[in-house]
């Protein structure tokens, strides 16, 4: 894929140009996958279970979007809504973070487990658990 990458963008497709990327590719994910978890769990200002799935959309993606970039998008929707469902299963929320959890090795089992589910509803069923989910919290 990054020599697609490269050669799209007119780059000779050398071991170093390539290597870069990669490492820059590498390193940008992580980053970003822990700051996602860090906003999930350990974020002591913001009651993160209370908040609506709107609510948490924005909040999750808005910092690493840039303004060109619209918010609304279908797939961080249904991100934002695996990733509340998860936490909310595994309880994360109430056990105060995922110290010693592998928490993206078991997220993933997780989406497998979703993607698997071959009814055509299984969105708007998961989307109604939540807010469920969400009401009871917050009464």
């Amino acid at each position: 894929m990054l020599k697609d990458f490269a050669s799209k963008a007119g780059w000779a497709a050398r071991s170093h140009v390539l290597g870069g990327l990669s490492s820059f590719g590498s390193t940008k994910f992580t980053y970003y996958r822990n700051q996602t978890r860090a906003k999930l769990m350990d974020n002591k200002e913001i009651d993160v279970e209370g908040l609506s799935l709107k609510s948490l959309h924005n909040y999750l993606w808005k910092c690493f979007l840039p303004p060109a970039i619209p918010l609304v998008n279908i797939e961080r929707e249904c991100l934002t809504l695996l990733l509340r469902s998860f936490c909310a299963s595994k309880k994360l929320f109430r056990k105060g973070g995922t110290s010693g959890f592998a928490f993206w090795t078991e997220f993933h089992k997780f989406v497998d487990t979703v993607n698997k589910d071959g009814r055509l509803d299984k969105w708007e069923k998961l989307e109604e658990k939540e807010e469920r989910r969400i009401e009871k919290y917050l009464s």
